[in-house]
């Protein structure tokens, strides 16, 4: 006989097994938003550092400038504006040497300085270096008081006459770009000074003035 215990309904099974109950995995925590406020800050802090290195060392307008700027940048006429021809781009450029045989020439172009009666370093404000002009003989533009003969101008270094006051032109240039010759040479030759060979040996060519005028300003 079987005992109550044992009865089950007739439309009954045994008792199902108790299923465990699932819980959902925990949510990963959420992490903060990321905040970009700091590479625009450090954008920033680059763009004050580019900006301080290229005024100490090349400057703009008539300041700055005191690593690579020239010494005259200050007596430079203000109508850069004016400059033109295709000599333009050659003083725009830094590297000279690829314009070797090249004719040469600007109209308003400023002189920067002289550095006796035959030689004269002229260029645009805005150009990275003045480049160095040659005539064939003494020329009537410069200065009374250019170095003649290795003789330097009064209360000038040797080799070298500021394009000051009355001295401060604009040229209309026509020549064409040569190969600089040693510096021994040119310094013998031209009459120029120590820091005048230095400045024509990094560019590495000069002007050969074929025809020179004082431009009407």
């Amino acid at each position: 006989m079987v005992s109550p215990q044992q009865q089950f309904p007739a439309d009954a099974g045994p008792p199902a097994a108790s299923q465990p109950q699932l819980h959902p995995p925990p949510s990963a925590p959420k992490r903060p938003p990321v905040s970009h406020g700091w590479r625009h800050t450090y954008s920033w802090i680059i763009v004050f550092l580019i900006l301080g290195f290229w005024y100490v060392g090349f400057g703009w307008g008539n300041s700055g400038g005191w690593i690579w700027g020239h010494s005259n940048a200050s007596v430079a006429v203000a109508n850069d504006n004016d400059l033109r021809g295709a000599g333009v781009a050659i003083l725009e450029v830094a590297n000279k040497q690829d314009y070797i045989g090249q004719s040469f020439q600007v109209r308003n172009v400023s002189v920067d300085h002289w550095s006796g009666s035959r030689a004269v370093w002229i260029g645009s404000r805005h150009s990275y270096l003045p480049m160095l002009l040659i005539f064939t003989s003494a020329s009537p533009l410069a200065p009374a008081d250019a170095t003649v003969a290795g003789t330097p101008a009064t209360g000038q270094p040797a080799g070298s006459t500021a394009a000051t006051g009355a001295n401060a032109q604009l040229l209309n240039v026509t020549g064409r770009i040569m190969k600089a010759p040693p510096t021994a040479q040119a310094q013998r030759q031209w009459n120029l000074s120590d820091e005048d060979v230095d400045q024509l040996e990094e560019e590495g060519v000069y002007i050969q003035a074929a025809a020179v005028q004082p431009a009407k300003h």
